[in-house]
């Protein structure tokens, strides 16, 4: 499975045992294993090139996203868009603008699928924009 461990992050676990479990670290990822004589492994991995060592892992600062402009902008166009598509509809039906008869459902080949009145029409806007 998988364990976050403090100073060192997320790790693959290989534990059969928890009495003596030894964190191989990579660049790309940790492993946690516990082989059965541990003395012996640590002798191979020191045969191998491989050192003992003691390491902090280093975590990313959290990110303010309603300070990023790179996120704010496609955000307030985005709910810009949602509010006009929701609420125009609903402002032209109280100015009595929209026709009487209006499609409620397009299909895809852009034919009205089924048809109804100006009232309908503005409440499934509403209900389109609400979803």
């Amino acid at each position: 499975g998988r364990i976050a461990v403090k100073n060192l992050g997320t790790a693959r676990m290989f534990v059969t045992s928890g009495s003596s479990i030894i964190y191989l670290k990579t660049q790309d990822i940790s492993y946690a294993v516990s082989p059965k004589n541990s003395e012996k492994f640590l002798e191979i991995l020191e045969g191998l090139g491989i050192e003992e060592k003691t390491w902090t892992k280093k975590y990313n600062k959290v990110s303010r996203l309603h300070k990023d402009k790179k996120f704010m902008h496609p955000l307030i166009l985005t709910s810009t868009i949602i509010l006009f598509t929701t609420f125009f509809p609903m402002v032209l039906y109280i100015l009595n603008k929209l026709p009487d008869v209006m499609p409620l459902v397009i299909n895809v080949s852009k034919e009205a699928g089924e048809v109804g009145t100006d009232k309908q029409f503005a409440f499934a806007q509403m209900l389109y924009g609400l979803l």
